[in-house]
């Protein structure tokens, strides 16, 4: 007989998501994926739930689904205990960070292995589900009791995160049909091509990416219900309507003849650790959708600026806007809004602005009451010797690659990806919120470690300074973004108090950046216009253990191709 305030629990998770989602070069695929991904734990669970016995409350999806408010501070911990709820045999417990929890009530008498078994064929019934409807698209689950009792929720829970990371390591699930040989393949993913395609193109796709295209289809649908955009604007739905410049249909003298984008990934910092302080489901479900709606209402922020953008003629000569009817395509596109998972796709020269406007939107706002503050910030003090601290605000980073727009996709997502690791790893002490950036030019390596190798070493010192401090506290060797801005404007625009420097000598000073001090002092010497003394005012001291030198000059040089230069006045 299973104990009084145990639950049988299925804690399911997606794996590879960021695979899934960049196998193709097609933005209207990833898109799609994205929407499956977002959808195997509603929609398909709830279809799921639907066709079983298993009586649940319609509340328990309210918080979940785009249609209902969020509201987590009016909703009871769970509605299994409320007393006249007792016809209730499943609840949603949690949905969010790529994992889901759901709790099934024991019957009277029932012996734990009945209600593990319980758990097993819904487990079954829902990979069915997403094997049909998501294929390709690969997922894991934990089953066991969960003590729902303030004082072993979070051992109890912590036991099925545990266990779920051994099936992540020791399951390998097949969710593709298996390749003979006698097939067409794929030219998209270079799986079996099992379904035809009618119509202008007339191909064979694998299933997988039919699901994706379709996905597409009801993703716009519901998309419009998920942002506020004036009628006469939308967003790009191809890489082609991005509107960033070339040679070829710019006349502005730097423009670049190859056409770039940016792929952008922004992620939530010491988001685990938050999470793991939460006392109780109650506290962890609201956190969840806390942190999902103030992402949410960033973006729709983000947006609304570039609307303005457009409206008072900011783009101009840098963009061309791509009109489809009466409406103007915005510069940008979301693929992931989920949590505190970000990625979107914009024109080359509005990644930095674009990032930077997102992060400072989120970083206002309050994600931590008083008391799951304390309790987290009490821990890590006993774990980091009062080093490090949490904010009660938002934080997150961001890799921003900028790339051509013919470059892999997902290959340009990794590189975003590892960018914000940079970033991350840099704001842990303070959790502050930084962006970090690399352009690539041609079919470079994506690894981040080799292109700070190949292109960052210098005899002074390192030739990148980021990542970026946007918002928040760093170290204090940490540059900031308005210093960056500054060393642009020094270069490129000018002041009342200096001249602009001609654009050959920012052309040798590039050169210089990557020879020795000689050369550095006599170029400093024949360019007043700088108004720098002496060679280590190019420079900043990183590390003093080390004495490890960066110059921000050389990211001000590199990104006078991808910004805009309104929006680089500090």
């Amino acid at each position: 007989m299973i104990p009084k305030n145990q639950f049988g629990a299925i804690l399911l998770d997606t794996r590879s998501i960021q695979k899934y989602v960049f196998s193709c070069n097609k933005l209207k695929t990833n898109i799609g994926a994205s929407f499956l991904v977002d959808r195997i734990f509603t929609n398909f669970m709830k279809q799921v739930l639907d066709e079983s016995e298993l009586a649940i409350s319609e509340k328990s999806w309210e918080a979940y689904t785009r249609e209902k408010e969020n509201k987590p501070e009016n909703q009871v911990e769970l509605q299994m205990l409320e007393k006249g709820n007792e016809n209730l045999t499943a609840e949603i417990a949690y949905i969010g960070g790529g994992n889901m929890l759901i709790l099934l009530r024991p019957l009277a008498g029932e012996a734990e292995k009945s209600m593990l078994a319980r758990c097993k064929q819904l487990v079954r019934e829902w990979s069915l589900k997403v094997l049909m409807m998501a294929p390709g698209l690969k997922t894991g689950a934990a089953i066991g009791l969960l003590d729902v009792s303030p004082e072993h929720f979070k051992s109890s829970l912590d036991t099925l995160y545990k266990q779920l990371k051994v099936h992540q390591n020791m399951i390998l699930p097949q969710v593709d049909l298996p390749y003979t040989g006698l097939t067409l393949t794929c030219d998209y993913t270079g799986k079996v091509a099992n379904e035809r395609v009618w119509g202008d193109e007339n191909r064979w796709i694998s299933a997988e990416v039919a699901a994706k295209e379709q996905a597409y289809r009801a993703f716009e649908e519901e998309f419009s219900k998920t942002i506020n955009l004036p009628p006469e604007y939308k967003v790009a739905s191809d890489i082609q309507d991005l509107g960033y410049l070339s040679g070829k249909n710019s006349s502005h003298e730097n423009s670049s003849g190859e056409s770039y984008i940016c792929v952008i990934h922004i992620d939530g910092n010491n988001m685990g650790v938050k999470f793991s302080h939460c006392r109780g489901m109650q506290e962890r479900r609201a956190l969840s959708l806390k942190i999902a709606n103030i992402v949410k209402d960033g973006f729709n922020n983000l947006l609304q600026d570039i609307v303005a953008d457009c409206k008072n003629g900011s783009y101009k000569k840098w963009l061309r806007l791509v009109k489809d009817g009466e409406k103007t395509i915005l510069p940008i596109r979301p693929i992931i809004i989920g949590g505190d998972d970000v990625t979107f796709v914009c024109a080359g020269r509005v990644g930095l602005l674009y990032a930077q406007r997102f992060i400072e939107y989120v970083s206002k706002q309050e994600i931590l009451n008083k008391d799951l503050l304390e309790a987290v910030n009490q821990s890590n003090q006993k774990d980091h010797s009062g080093d490090k601290r949490i904010n009660s605000t938002m934080s997150c980073c961001g890799g921003i690659a900028i790339v051509p727009a013919t470059y892999p996709f997902y290959r340009a997502y990794e590189l975003a990806e590892q960018l914000c690791d940079s970033a991350k790893k840099k704001s842990r002490k303070y959790d502050g919120s930084l962006i970090d950036f690399a352009v690539l030019h041609g079919q470079m390596t994506p690894q981040l470690s080799q292109l700070e190798r190949q292109n960052y070493r210098a005899p002074m010192g390192f030739l990148h300074a980021g990542p970026y401090l946007v918002a928040g506290k760093g170290d204090s060797d940490t540059e900031k973004i308005d210093d960056l801005k500054r060393v642009y404007t020094v270069l490129f625009s000018g002041t009342l108090s200096q001249k602009e420097i001609a654009r050959n000598k920012v052309k040798q000073l590039r050169q210089v950046l990557l020879q020795n001090r000689h050369s550095q002092t006599l170029f400093l010497e024949h360019c007043s216009e700088m108004k720098l003394e002496k060679v280590e005012d190019l420079w900043t001291l990183r590390n003093e253990e080390s004495g490890e030198l960066v110059t921000p000059y050389m990211d001000a040089i590199e990104l006078e191709r991808f910004v805009i230069p309104k929006f680089m006045k500090g």
